[in-house]
């Protein structure tokens, strides 16, 4: 009997393919499968989803799948259910999901290769090609290179469809090599299956019996169902909360999900996991080899982990039955996953409802939305505020006539008269944010991305942020011949000021332009750390470090930037990030931050400066309450993307207009162009959606966006 298979492939669509079922696969092929089909041109891994009879008569024709590449399947049904409901909620593709979620040694690598035939040489002697045809074939010559390298080198817009085009005429040879990941039926290894004897010798400090606030959370862990809460208190004590927990799980052989944002958190506390439970925990992040990502995925798979441990793609691991999903520091941006796009936060909620277990949060300041609405809905524990807090001053910029003010340069006088260090905090990089022509007032901006171009005076580049695009500093205005003039200071200027007034001072820069590779920035941090370095000078990434410890002195220059950005979160963002650099200066007498800011009364940096959390929630709370922003709204922002403005413009209006008219409860604000108006060389248009509930945002989506093809995105807001 012939059979059918719906099949997603790892691309940006939000549909299943029919493909037949080869004979040889017969009734064996099962959901959660890795096949190999033919889509148009190329062969794609799909991720079979359903399986159903034959087609029925006089439908169109089906391709059969070329190559069934599990033995057994991957994904199991709750996995299934999972990735197709975290898929639906946030607007991305099912495949592009469960693509991420399989090891990359077991991904399917194709490789289509190109090289002149015969008769494209003589083309290119006799003419007669395209002028794209033409820069293909000189580049090619005699040599053959992979169509992925082609279209690094030549940028050319298209280049698939080109090498399609030039194959049909004869000029092109092009040959396609797949490397198959086969998943093979693998018997598990005792080592590990049957965990709780040795679980039980090891013990955990658990706070639960103490502590009256912490009795729900302790007694819904036992009862089990879904319910959620959210911790919030210094890590310290939210650390012993999650040992307590996990005891209680380890302690009836149960199974947990932790998830953190960052690589050196998850390291550092799967090892200290390992110490306490041997091999029953598996550790998933981006740095693992990819050998032993395969290995840790197949422990978990094979029921071998009691502790899952990782970064966000831990959110996907195949987790049979968990008790608890645990999401700490949930303030944290880097939850917000890229491509495919979604909220790990949200996803992870999402699958504790879906396998009805209990999901923590955990955060010292929290987002304004989360401890707002585990404040009125009854599930928030607070653990109360450290009492011990850092001496912080606040210095007003506009008074200051340097980059380096009064304030801050006696305190870095101060500590290194003693023989101390300090750590210097500026989010900016380059040596200018612009150049601007002194007479006409012209701006360099980048090609292909509406944005000025950042001078890097050392390498005496303009270089543009977002795409990397990079020009050599022009010597004159190519308009009127005039001088440029640079303007906003960047940290390579702040470099320049700190090594003049401290001339004698070892001073390193911590950033992405300086530190390019992680052995470089590893290297810089372990000769602070020894003391051969005095002043640190760094953004936002060593701002995220954690493995640094204290000093004696922290500067922290301008933080006002991030408040001027078109983002309702822009305080909340400003807020935590202040936080991240003061928790860098010890506590004790002698020690301070001084933050140098051109806003000093903002509410926003009076309430970082006196380390209250209440303080930010009570102001931060009324604005949104007084703009109708989250959390007393739902807000979604749809981004249109193209190459041409006008016809992208058309659609985004007819977009809008729909969406006025198919939802009259939802505010649709918009069509206009995003905060940077084109990335790239792709347009950008956002239409702007508020309403009451999650689900009128959502019904109308899925009513206005599931015709539409296109390039787009959808980031929910609330």
């Amino acid at each position: 009997m012939t059979l059918c298979a719906d099949v997603v492939v790892p691309l940006p669509l939000e549909r299943s393919f029919r493909y037949l079922v080869p004979e040889s696969a017969g009734k064996a092929l099962q959901p959660g499968v890795r096949v190999l089909v033919p889509f148009g041109r190329r062969e794609l891994t799909g991720f079979v989803v359903g399986v159903s009879g034959a087609p029925p008569p006089g439908g169109p024709a089906l391709k059969e799948i070329s190559a069934v590449l599990d033995e057994e399947p991957i994904f199991s049904s709750v996995l299934l259910s999972f990735t197709r409901e975290l898929a639906r909620r946030s607007y991305s593709s099912w495949g592009e999901i469960l693509q991420s979620a399989v090891p990359p040694s077991l991904l399917v690598r194709t490789r289509t290769t190109v090289a002149l035939t015969q008769a494209g040489e003589q083309a290119v002697r006799k003419g007669g090609l395209g002028r794209r045809e033409k820069e293909l074939a000189r580049f090619l010559g005699g040599r053959t290179y992979s169509q992925a390298f082609l279209a690094r080198k030549l940028r050319l817009p298209n280049i698939a469809g080109l090498v399609a085009r030039m194959e049909e005429k004869g000029l092109l040879l092009v040959r396609k090599s797949v490397g198959r990941g086969i998943e093979r039926r693998r018997v598990a290894s005792q080592e590990g299956l049957s965990p709780a004897g040795t679980q039980l010798q090891f013990d955990f400090p658990s706070r639960a019996p103490s502590e009256p606030a912490l009795r729900p959370l302790f007694d819904r862990l036992r009862t089990g169902g879904f319910a959620s809460f959210l911790v919030r208190g210094s890590s310290r004590r939210r650390d012993e909360v999650y040992a307590g927990l996990l005891h209680e799980i380890v302690s009836r052989s149960g199974k947990a999900l932790v998830i953190l944002p960052e690589v050196s958190l998850a390291r550092a506390l799967g090892e200290r996991l390992e110490n306490r439970l041997g091999k029953t925990v598996a550790v998933l992040h981006g740095e693992l080899s990819e050998s032993r990502r395969e290995r840790e995925w197949r422990r978990i798979r094979e029921g071998r982990a009691s502790v899952v441990c990782g970064t966000r793609s831990a959110l996907l691991a195949p987790v049979e039955r968990s008790r608890l999903i645990l999401v700490d520091e949930e303030q944290e941006d880097s939850y917000l996953q890229g491509h495919p796009s979604f909220d790990l936060r949200q996803g992870a909620r999402l699958r504790a409802e879906l396998e009805e277990c209990l999901f923590v949060s955990g955060a010292g300041y929290p987002t304004v939305e989360g401890y707002h609405r585990a404040r009125e809905g009854g599930w928030l524990i607070d653990l109360g505020e450290e009492t011990s807090r850092v001496r912080v001053e606040v210095s007003d910029a506009k008074l200051e006539k340097s980059l380096i003010g009064g304030r801050l340069k006696r305190a870095l006088d101060d500590v290194l008269s003693k023989g101390e260090q300090a750590i210097v905090f500026f989010n900016r990089r380059g040596y200018a944010t612009s150049l601007i022509c002194s007479r006409c007032s012209h701006i360099p901006k980048c090609r292909r991305c509406d944005i000025s171009l950042v001078l890097h005076k050392r390498t005496r580049k303009l270089v543009c942020p977002l795409c990397g695009e990079t020009e050599t500093e022009p010597a004159a205005c190519p308009r009127c011949g005039r001088s440029f003039r640079a303007r906003g200071a960047g940290i390579e200027a702040v470099e320049e000021e700190l090594r003049r007034l401290f001339p004698g001072a070892p001073l390193a820069v911590f950033n992405i332009d300086a530190l390019s590779s992680r052995a470089g920035q590893e290297a810089v941090l372990k000769k602070f750390v020894r003391g051969g370095i005095k002043i640190l000078l760094g953004t936002e990434l060593l701002a995220r470090r954690r493995d640094l410890g204290a000093v004696p002195l922290v500067g922290i220059l301008a933080p006002e930037m991030t408040l001027a950005l078109p983002d309702l979160r822009a305080g909340q963002r400003t807020f935590q990030a202040l936080l991240r650099m003061i928790r860098f200066c010890r506590a004790g007498e002698g020690s301070r931050v001084v933050i140098q800011t051109a806003l000093p009364d903002h509410y926003v940096v009076r309430s970082a400066a006196a380390q209250d959390y209440g303080l930010f929630f009570g102001e931060e709370i009324l604005f949104r309450r007084l703009m109708g922003y989250p959390p007393f709204s739902e807000m979604a922002e749809v981004v249109l993307e193209g190459r041409d403005l006008r016809t992208l413009g058309r659609e985004a209006r007819r977009t809008a207009e729909e969406m006025r008219t198919a939802a009259p409860s939802v505010e649709v604000m918009g069509p206009a162009m995003a905060a940077v108006p084109r990335v790239k060389g792709m347009f950008r248009v956002q239409v702007v959606l508020r309403a009451e509930s999650r689900e009128a945002i959502d019904a109308l989506l899925a009513r206005s966006l599931a015709p539409r093809g296109g390039r787009r995105s959808v980031a929910i807001l609330s």
